[in-house]
């Protein structure tokens, strides 16, 4: 019988997550303002619309079983090495690394994905 996925989810993993961001959000936020009580820096809407995305992605992935992932993990893996040789063409360069993908004001690290790429791939 298929249980119901709130019943299987861990709500103390989810709430700890919940405290992590929050906290990491209001250090953020209290680094930028000056002595003087001014907001000088709009940094922590950049963490404030990530942690929006990366709720959205655990929402997903607890939703969806992880075994189907071992039948894409090749082209995953694939789609990796590709996305890794295009940053090294045509990245960024941010704090001397040229390992940075710009989306807009955003930017992404693709080898940050590929950690997760490679070991669902070895996995395999």
């Amino acid at each position: 019988m298929k249980k119901n996925i709130l019943e299987s989810f861990d709500l103390i993993i989810l709430l700890c997550v919940l405290v992590l961001v929050s906290t990491g959000i209001a250090f953020i936020y209290s680094s930028g303002v000056n002595s003087d009580g001014i907001l000088v820096t709009n940094e922590y809407v950049k963490q404030i619309v990530w942690a929006g995305i990366g709720m959205v992605f655990l929402a997903f992935f607890a939703l969806t079983d992880y075994r189907k992932c071992e039948r894409i993990s090749g082209w995953l893996f694939v789609v990796l090495l590709l996305v890794l040789v295009y940053t090294r063409l045509f990245g960024r360069y941010v704090n001397g690394a040229k390992s940075w993908l710009g989306i807009g004001d955003f930017g992404v690290q693709p080898s940050e994905f590929g950690k997760i790429i490679f070991i669902l791939f070895l996995a395999k």
